[in-house]
């Protein structure tokens, strides 16, 4: 039997060139221009009239899951931790008040210490002017004496030892009258270490009470604050505990509500869905039938047969009719 290779080459769809035109001779049949870039514009129309011809499904309503508060946090400081901050607090009070003491007492002294040096150096200046006094006194009775020719006369020396017993005498009384003030001065810078003592002592007995004071507020307010705190986060974990219920008995309040609500505006989610079908089917049939419009009859049965795309978009009714439609073409 003769092979017949114009028939075998249009089967094939060999392309055969002539001249410059790089065209088949045989053109391909319609059914095999269905490239799968074609497939996929097909699909994606008709996932399109499925999503126009469909009822969205109601969505639970979900609520947050817990209210928008935190917890409180509180760290507690400890008792050595209160102590330190109490010690802190009135460190400035100790400080100042003990530097104060001590600069009064230090100016005191200083005082003292310039009156005693002012006292000695009166004394100084007293006992020149005793010693030029009785100097010159001596000398005037010398002068006098040997004027009169009694020069080395009994007279003469018993009145030069009357002026330098009286002469030391004031230079004794004078130097007393230091030694007994200077006593006096000694007494009260050592009177004023005393007094200084003491006021230190003061000061640490008000510090320890003012801390121990100190103390007690902070560890009151420590409790007060903890309490605060266990009181908050556990009028929250009632809330939270009550928000979930309430949560919960509103997420299918609303839920429910939304059914209720659609039920009341149609005649029933059934009976929408089975028309939204029917006007799908129509959609779709209709579609097919312009899209397969372009081939021929053959080819456009054989496609509506064979590509799975058709045969499973359509249900039975809508399938028998487009393949009726097709067989009713003339051509």
């Amino acid at each position: 039997m003769a092979i017949d290779f114009k028939k075998l080459l249009k089967d094939l769809a060999i392309k055969i060139t002539t001249g410059t035109n790089d065209k088949p001779i045989y053109p391909p049949t319609d059914v095999q221009k269905t490239s799968i870039g074609d497939d996929m514009a097909l699909k994606d129309k008709l996932d399109k009239i499925d999503q126009e011809y469909s009822i969205s499904e109601i969505q639970d309503i979900k609520l947050p899951e817990s209210v928008d508060l935190e917890k409180l946090e509180y760290k507690a400081l400890s008792d050595s931790e209160i102590q330190e901050l109490a010690k802190h607090s009135l460190a400035d009070y100790y400080n100042l008040t003990s530097r104060a003491i001590d600069q009064d007492t230090q100016s005191q002294k200083k005082d003292l210490d310039d009156y005693k040096k002012q006292l000695y150096d009166a004394l100084t200046q007293k006992e020149q002017n005793i010693e030029q006094s009785f100097d010159q006194a001596k000398k005037d009775v010398s002068s006098q004496a040997l004027k009169r020719g009694l020069a080395r006369s009994s007279i003469a020396l018993a009145m030069e030892q009357e002026i330098d017993a009286q002469k030391a005498r004031e230079l004794a009384q004078s130097r007393n009258a230091y030694i007994e003030q200077a006593a006096r001065i000694d007494y009260e810078i050592a009177d004023l270490e005393t007094k200084k003592q003491a006021a230190m002592n003061d000061l640490d007995i008000s510090y320890a009470a003012k801390l121990a004071i100190q103390i007690n507020d902070l560890k009151n307010e420590r409790a007060e604050k903890i309490k605060e705190v266990q009181k908050y986060n556990n009028e929250l974990a009632k809330y939270q505990a009550e928000y979930n219920i309430d949560r919960q008995k509103a997420e299918q309040d609303l839920t429910l509500g939304q059914y209720e609500i659609l039920k009341n505006k149609t005649t029933g989610i059934a009976e929408i869905e089975k028309e939204l079908e029917q006007q799908k089917q129509q959609k779709k049939f209709e579609y097919l039938l312009d899209y397969l419009s372009g081939i021929p009859k053959k080819e456009a049965i054989k496609a509506a047969e064979s590509n799975p795309l058709i045969r499973q978009s359509l249900d039975t009714y809508y399938y028998r009719k487009l393949l009726n439609a097709l067989e009713a073409r003339t051509k």
